[in-house]
């Protein structure tokens, strides 16, 4: 009866959201946000039963950003069916026909700069995309998502009171395009770095961690030294995060887990069983009081995000569509240079985005779970 009752409720605000916005916005857009469904809460917050019942691409929320419009398209596939236990043959070549008819459908909306979000960056390669569609730009919007994990990594450090020289960190994937940001930054400020990685893929990963200089391990079970903070930089499921792996992990204080995985790397049930011994922070995403949802607070909310927040890759799709210095780029490749190019835009001027307040699960976090963290109890009736 409860799961019914919540999808009436979405299935009516999110078709009142989706006729607002096309009342709203009729003009050409300047940027289009194509999406798969993250998981199951995505599917009810959209308005359909499951997944089964979304239609192969859903026009969704609506943006204005100084002058930029874009659009929200959602393709009818979740993550798991794309790249988790779920991704066979069938379901990767129907999301594939259902990207690129989204795809189509931001060109024909007037789109030229069209952001891969997601899972859906592993559907189609560059080279396909540009013989496809050689008049758009698209990118897949980590470069400016990974300088927000970073600056969201050093504010963690500054919160809690810890010196990233006398700490230690584990990075979930440290070779991803987020997890080598990460790596970057940590190894910047001196922090001693754990990478955590997969062992079927031990030859390759050991010769990364030695290029890098990092510890490598398979499992959270080989971490034998405890850490100050996890950098989770992948949901894949042998990655994640359980209430055994956060005891093991914890090193006398709140354990910090910054974490920009869509879906996250820690399940809404793991985080509040553990609450008690663990900080966790949203991370990747930008903020900008410029920033208009066609729905306002409540469609943000859907996604998950709180108000003139979005997800850092949107961010950096916005900014290509704005500033044209950055349009001759290759946003397929996740690198300093590129990092360095959308630093400038990096601020709470016009056009630009900064880090929104500290996040967990979409929710803000209360300055007092910061002040608890050093003096902080194993017992939760003493939180």
């Amino acid at each position: 009866m409860k799961k019914v009752t919540i999808f009436l409720f979405y299935f009516l605000v999110a078709r009142a959201l989706r006729l607002w916005s096309a009342l709203v916005l009729r003009s050409k857009l300047d940027v289009v946000f194509i999406s798969n469904y993250r998981d199951d809460t995505d599917v009810t917050r959209f308005g359909f039963w499951d997944i089964n019942s979304a239609p192969d691409v859903l026009s969704w929320i609506c943006y204005e950003w100084e002058g930029i419009k874009g659009q929200l398209l959602m393709i009818g596939s979740t993550t798991e069916q794309i790249v988790g236990e779920k991704a066979i043959y069938n379901n990767k070549q129907k999301a594939k026909q259902q990207f690129v008819a989204a795809v189509h459908k931001a060109v024909n909306k007037g789109s030229k700069v069209i952001l891969l979000a997601a899972a859906t960056k592993r559907l189609l390669k560059q080279e396909e995309l540009q013989k496809l569609f050689p008049n758009v730009i698209f990118t897949i919007g980590d470069n400016f998502t990974a300088l927000l994990l970073q600056k969201r990594i050093a504010e963690a450090f500054e919160l809690s009171g810890l010196k990233p020289n006398n700490s230690r960190a584990l990075i979930i994937a440290p070779h991803g395009f987020l997890g080598s940001a990460a790596l970057h930054f940590l190894q910047s400020v001196q922090c001693k770095i754990l990478g955590l990685g997969k062992k079927e893929k031990q030859i390759g990963f050991e010769r990364y961690a030695e290029r890098h200089g990092f510890q490598s391990v398979y499992s959270f079970e080989q971490v034998i030294d405890k850490v100050d903070l996890v950098v989770a930089c992948s949901s894949d499921p042998q990655y994640m995060l359980q209430s055994a792996d956060i005891e093991n992990l914890c090193n006398g204080h709140k354990l910090i887990v910054v974490d920009p995985c869509q879906p996250p790397n820690i399940t809404p049930n793991v985080y509040y069983n553990n609450s008690h011994k663990l900080i966790h922070y949203d991370a990747g995403n930008g903020y900008s009081k410029y920033l208009k949802y066609i729905g306002g607070a409540i469609a943000s909310r859907i996604l998950r995000l709180t108000d003139r927040t979005t997800f850092g890759c949107f961010c950096e799709a916005f900014l290509i569509a704005k500033h044209p210095e950055l349009k001759q780029r290759n946003w397929f490749v996740v690198s300093p240079e590129n990092i360095n190019a959308v630093s400038k835009f990096f601020g709470e001027e016009q056009g630009q985005f900064n880090l929104p307040k500290p996040t967990c699960f979409g929710k803000p976090i209360p300055q007092q779970q910061n002040e608890k963290f050093i003096d902080w109890s194993w017992r939760k009736d003493e939180i």
